[in-house]
């Protein structure tokens, strides 16, 4: 039995969302969201970074980043201060309890880790892992010229009918 691309592109989106829910429920028990672990910890490694840096670095968009900053904040766990330079800005500082709660999933993300790859060996986890990033390697086309390479693919093929 022969298993087709679009089957184990399945299973990679299958592995992928699995994982991100798992996680996102342990950090919603935490009272973090998915996403907000990226931005602490980005905020934690550019001190003083702004929203807009974070936005930027994250590609997402600046209102996102916005709305999860303010519910960190509400939460206690991201203080914001004026820019001295740029008082239209706003400079994040992570706070302890912003420190602790990152500690604790980050400490919760490598246990689920272990517990997802227990059953698996070191060396198939780097034959796996090889493999990943050849995939992610794969992905570094831009979405115009991936367009065309489908587009002259498919002339290829038709190129190869015999009629």
């Amino acid at each position: 039995m022969q298993l087709s691309l679009t089957e184990l592109g399945r299973n990679i989106d299958r592995v992928a969302m699995m994982r991100r829910v798992s996680i996102g429920r342990v950090f919603s028990s935490k009272g973090l969201h998915f996403s907000q672990l990226r931005i602490l910890e980005h905020i934690i490694q550019n001190e003083g970074c702004t929203q807009n840096d974070i936005a930027e670095k994250l590609d997402v968009s600046p209102a996102s980043i916005a709305l999860s900053t303010k519910r960190l904040q509400k939460a206690g766990m991201l203080r914001k201060s004026e820019d001295n330079e740029n008082r239209r800005c706003n400079v994040l500082t992570v706070t302890e309890k912003g420190m602790e709660t990152l500690t604790n999933c980050r400490r919760d993300l490598e246990l689920f880790d272990e517990k997802i790859f227990e059953n698996i060996s070191e060396e198939e986890r780097l034959l796996l892992n090889g493999i990943l990033e050849r995939i992610i390697k794969n992905f570094s086309f831009d979405n115009d010229d991936f367009c065309s390479l489908i587009h002259e693919l498919h002339k290829q093929k038709k190129g190869r009918r015999k009629c």
